[in-house]
């Protein structure tokens, strides 16, 4: 891939490259230990919601291939690609930093959200895809 093609790739998935970039540095940030949580497990929630976003805003980027490759083939690669964002960023935590600690059970709501996010995305594109086929 020359440079004219990373560019192509880099406006073509703006909004997933956003994305990530929010979450690793939320996921990375050292904000102190406030002792401070809306509720028991609240980072949980918010591991849930950004692997969600994360994941729709991948195959938000990949609408246009989804109409030519398949929506099925397009939202596995947008989950995988999520989970492997999961498991680098709880690797990361946990050998990078001294203030973070990766987490089995912040990876396993990381997939969950990952896949509820896919599960969205599919209803998405097959409403954007057949729209563009009538």
């Amino acid at each position: 891939m020359g440079l004219d093609g990373f560019k192509k790739l880099l406006k073509g998935y703006r909004i997933s490259i956003f994305s990530v970039i929010i979450v690793l540095f939320l996921s990375f940030a050292n904000f102190g230990d406030s002792g401070y949580s809306l509720f028991a497990n609240a980072d949980k929630v918010v591991h849930f919601c950004m692997y969600a976003a994360i994941t729709i805003s991948l195959c938000y980027d990949s609408r246009g291939r989804a109409q030519s490759r398949g929506r099925r083939k397009v939202i596995v690669k947008c989950f995988t690609a999520a989970v492997i964002c999961g498991i680098i960023t709880e690797l990361g935590q946990e050998y990078l930093t001294d203030y973070r600690s990766g987490d089995i059970f912040d990876f396993i709501v990381n997939t969950a959200g990952a896949a509820t996010g896919c599960l969205i995305s599919a209803i998405i594109l097959y409403y954007y895809t057949k729209k563009i086929d009538v």
